[in-house]
């Protein structure tokens, strides 16, 4: 589901399109919700036919969010746990990655803030 998410999305940003669509989720909807508080896309509007519209955002010609990259990471054939110690030793506030927690999604921003760790899903 996030796969096909940063898939579309890399579609349109190597056709440099100004607008692409995804389909609709919670899921995406409350990534696509980070990415434009993060300043990463200009904005989305969700359509009436399960779509959402995604409003996409170029600096100097390059997409701010080329390297986006959905993280499946398992240990044990469990979903690795980040804990706070962890999501500061290794991505501090220099990276942008996405976890998911008991308090919902969260950046690394967020989760340092908020005294939280939490399972990886994207890194951006």
């Amino acid at each position: 589901m996030n796969k096909i998410l940063i898939s579309n999305l890399k579609v349109h940003f190597l056709r440099k399109d100004t607008e692409g669509y995804v389909s609709f989720s919670n899921i995406n909807l409350k990534i696509l919700k980070i990415l434009y508080l993060e300043g990463l896309i200009r904005g989305f509007k969700k359509e009436n036919n399960n779509r959402i519209k995604v409003f996409l955002k170029y600096y100097n010609g390059n997409c701010l969010i080329n390297k986006m990259k959905y993280i499946n990471v398992k240990r044990n054939n469990k979903f690795y746990f980040l804990t706070l110690k962890k999501i500061k030793r290794f991505f501090g506030l220099k990276n942008k990655i996405i976890l998911s927690t008991n308090a919902g999604l969260l950046t690394n921003r967020h989760c340092i803030f908020w005294g939280t760790g939490g399972r990886m899903l994207l890194i951006i």
